[in-house]
């Protein structure tokens, strides 16, 4: 659909802000999936958690982890969503200085999206767009 202005990112993300993350699950291999309200946030590959100062777990962790490690997740509330570099990567910072960010380092774009049930946001040729 092209290139997104900063105000219809702001728009898109908005609505998010300040809401409770209620369902953090483990999709096929290291794709992780957040349920905020009506949006559904997906990182496919190359993630990481954030914690304060260093690197919680991520996407090559010990996948038996995943499950506590995913739920501790839960119930946080979403403090920003956005994005960052010239291939725009996916940053979510939550409360408790935590942060879940995309980093993709396969050919192609970032592999994650913001899905609502009228809208797919994701990376897509260096820039933000609706799919």
């Amino acid at each position: 659909m092209g290139k997104l202005s900063d105000s219809e990112i702001r728009s898109f993300v908005a609505p998010y802000i300040g809401k409770i993350i209620r369902n953090v699950r483990q999709g096929h291999g290291s794709t992780i999936i957040l349920e905020i309200d009506d949006l559904t946030i997906m990182i496919e590959w190359s993630w990481r958690v954030e914690k304060a100062n260093e690197i919680s777990f991520g996407s090559w962790s010990d996948d038996s982890l995943f499950q506590d490690l995913l739920a501790e997740l839960n119930g946080r509330f979403v403090k920003n969503i956005s994005f960052q570099a010239r291939l725009p990567e996916l940053v979510v910072e939550l409360s408790d200085n935590t942060w879940i960010c995309s980093f993709s380092t396969v050919e192609g774009n970032p592999e994650w999206a913001l899905i609502t049930p009228s809208n797919t946001l994701l990376s897509r040729s260096g820039n933000l767009e609706f799919e």
